[in-house]
Parts: structure tokens; C-alpha cells; sequence
């Protein structure tokens, strides 16, 4: 992040583009080459027993009717569509927040937004995805529906904290100002920011950490690759269309980045209300993959005893 704002600060974006590229292309190709893809199924509690056999392999593919009793449920549509409101949440601030700082009369610059970023966004995410890890797998256990539960809880904490953050009383300053960070950090509202940047991203922890293991309970291994493609490509829609909306309000409302945010968070709050429909039927769908798996183990521990 501290080496991006500073080629941009000096008009380097195209170098940085271009290493950053070859650089993924590499790594691409040494995942490709070294990587080893796991077992199918092996990461299910129904199907732990049957495929610990090397002899035994997970080859089930989906057919018209997996695909109606299981991908085409409620609780897999909800979170497709899920995805776009609550990408918007969770991208349209930062792209908000960025330039609000380094318009008049803030004038920060873009190294000092990223070690800003760095000393207090970083760390929230880190500890916050290991405090809630384990809490939210305890609570998971109980019930599957506690992990939507906390899914709602993060979206509505991370409106909240970004209302707070925008609606903080920052100092006027000259654009050497914003870019002299021990004069920036003398300043005590900008560390009730940090505070807010902690813990926003510590509520985006949250989140990530509780919304990959819905879909993996409510999906067959042979679906589970297609539906995280599918849920990625529409929150990337989330992402593309979140700024452009919140460009046209803000463009719309004079540049009052306060109702710009309100505005367009307000549509993430959808993905809460989608979330918490879902729970009427997520114990339902769960079932469903449960009983199919473990008839598929009951066939393949018939090929594990066949085998041997």
C-alpha cells in the first residue's frame, strides 16, 4: 500500500501496473507448476471416513437433479444476489474515504492516507480474523444460522463505523500539512479516526470469515468451485457498479460526501435483510447436503472395502 501511494504520488502508475503484472504472472505460474489440488471432499465430515483410501476418489459430477435440489435453493440465490449489495459496503467506502481525505480542505496525501492505513487499518483485519475466528466456529457449531447472524452483525457495524468516520470533525489544512504525517498524527481527531479504521476493518474480518463457510455447507463438493466463481463474478459487479453510483451522488449531491455515503451504504444494508431471509431456510438446505453425502459415503466406503 506505501509503495503504490508513492509511485502514484510521482506519476509511476504505469510501472507499478506493469511489474505488479509480471509479478502475479509469475507467481501464477509456480502455483501452477507446484501446487497440488486437494482431495474432493475430503474437507466434509460425512465424506472424512470413506475417502481417508488413497483407492477411493470423490467423481460425483453434478446432473439436472443435484442442480435443482441443491444450487437452485433458497439460500444459494439469496446469496448470489447478496454479494452485490454487500461488495458495495464493503468497497464503496474505502474508494469514498480516499478521496474525501485528499480533496480541499483535507489535502492528504496519498503516502500519508497509506501509512495511516498501514498503522491501523492493517492490524484490524489481522486481529480482528483471529479473534473472531474462533468464536465464529464455536457458535457455527451450535447452529449454522449463527454465522449469518454475525454476517448481518458485521454489515451493520461496518455502516455504522463508516457513518461515524465521515461525519468526524477533521481539521481544515494546506496541502503541506497533508502531507507532513508527524504534523497530521499530533493532531487527536485523526487517531479517533485510526480507531474507526481499526475497527472497520476488524468487522470486515468478520465477514470474511463467516460468509465462505455458508456457501461451502449449503453446496456438493463437485458444486462448490462453480458457485464460488458465480458468487465472486457477481460481487465484482458489487464492486464495478458500487463507485459509479456513489460517483453519480456524489456528483449529483455537490460533492457532499456524507449523504453520498449514507446513500449508497444504505444499499449494503440490503445484503443484512437478504442475509436474514436466508435463515429461514438455511438449516433446510444444510440437511439436504447432509443426507445426499452421506448416502455417497455409505457407496464409497462399498469402494473402499471393494479395494482392499
Amino acid at each position: 500500500m506505501l509503495i503504490s501511494a508513492f509511485v502514484f504520488q510521482n506519476y509511476f502508475w504505469r510501472e507499478y501496473f506493469f511489474i505488479s503484472g509480471i509479478i502475479a504472472f509469475i507467481f501464477g505460474i509456480i502455483i501452477f507448476i507446484r501446487g497440488k489440488e486437494p482431495k474432493k471432499g475430503a474437507t466434509r465430515k460425512e465424506l472424512k471416513n470413506a475417502l481417508e483410501s488413497e483407492v477411493v476418489v470423490y467423481e460425483y459430477r453434478l446432473s439436472k437433479e443435484t442442480i435443482k435440489s441443491t444450487i437452485i435453493a433458497p439460500t444459494n440465490l439469496i446469496a448470489f444476489f447478496e454479494g452485490i449489495f454487500t461488495t458495495i459496503l464493503l468497497t464503496v467506502p474505502d474508494f469514498l474515504m480516499i478521496a474525501y481525505l485528499q480533496s480541499p480542505p483535507y489535502y492528504l496525501s496519498p503516502s500519508v492516507i497509506a501509512i495511516f492505513m498501514i498503522i491501523f487499518g492493517l492490524p484490524g483485519g489481522v486481529l480482528g480474523s483471529l479473534a473472531f475466528a474462533k468464536m465464529s466456529d464455536r457458535l457455527a457449531k451450535r447452529n449454522i444460522k449463527n454465522r449469518i447472524y454475525l454476517i448481518v452483525i458485521s454489515i451493520i457495524l461496518l455502516f455504522t463505523v463508516y457513518m461515524i468516520f465521515f461525519n468526524l470533525p477533521i481539521p481544515n489544512m494546506t496541502p503541506e500539512q497533508g502531507n507532513d504525517f508527524l504534523f497530521i498524527f499530533s493532531i487527536p481527531i485523526f487517531w479517533i479516526m485510526g480507531l474507526n479504521a481499526f475497527l472497520a476493518r476488524s468487522v470486515v474480518g468478520l465477514w470474511n470469515i463467516n460468509q465462505p463457510p455458508v456457501l461451502q455447507e449449503i453446496n456438493l463438493p463437485e458444486a462448490q468451485g462453480k458457485i464460488t466463481s458465480a458468487n465472486q463474478f457477481l460481487e465484482m459487479i458489487g464492486s464495478g457498479t458500487g463507485p459509479i453510483i456513489a460517483g453519480a451522488v456524489l456528483v449529483a449531491f455537490g460533492q457532499n460526501f456524507q449523504i453520498t455515503v449514507f446513500a449508497t451504504m444504505t444499499l449494503g444494508i440490503m445484503g443484512a435483510l437478504l442475509w436474514l431471509l436466508a435463515t429461514i431456510w438455511i438449516n433446510k438446505d444444510v440437511n439436504r447436503i447432509s443426507i445426499i453425502l452421506k448416502e455417497r459415503e455409505k457407496e464409497l466406503s462399498k469402494k473402499s472395502n471393494l479395494g482392499e
